[in-house]
């Protein structure tokens, strides 16, 4: 089920300063991955960002939630937690790729 929720992850990956695409890619979930990916969703505000942008999720944050959503420790949880991590690093990625393809300013000149 992770890799199919980081293949999800990265066409929705989203830069949080940006406005949804409403002619954007239609996703369809397998109904396994349905509980997961809405997990996924609620912890959009949970991203570590630095200068160059995310850097992560806050697994603080990640745990404080699942905690709230009374998933007790144990095997399901710990397939649910590695299936965030692969949404996380899909994510990562795309944003990745795409800072990759942004133009990039000349060098300052020394005069």
């Amino acid at each position: 089920m992770g890799g199919l929720l980081s293949q999800l992850a990265a066409v929705g990956a989203f830069d949080a300063q940006s406005e949804p695409d409403p002619g954007g890619d239609i996703v369809y979930l397998w109904p396994e991955c349905v509980d997961a990916w809405g997990h996924w969703q609620q912890l959009q505000t949970q991203w570590r960002t630095g200068v160059a942008g995310a850097t992560g999720l806050d697994y603080t944050g990640v745990r404080a939630y699942l905690d709230e959503q009374g998933i007790e420790p144990g095997p399901e949880r710990r397939e649910l937690f590695a299936c965030l991590q692969a949404c996380e690093f899909a994510s990562l990625e795309a944003w990745s790729e795409l800072r990759a393809k942004e133009p990039r300013p000349p060098p300052p000149t020394n005069r």
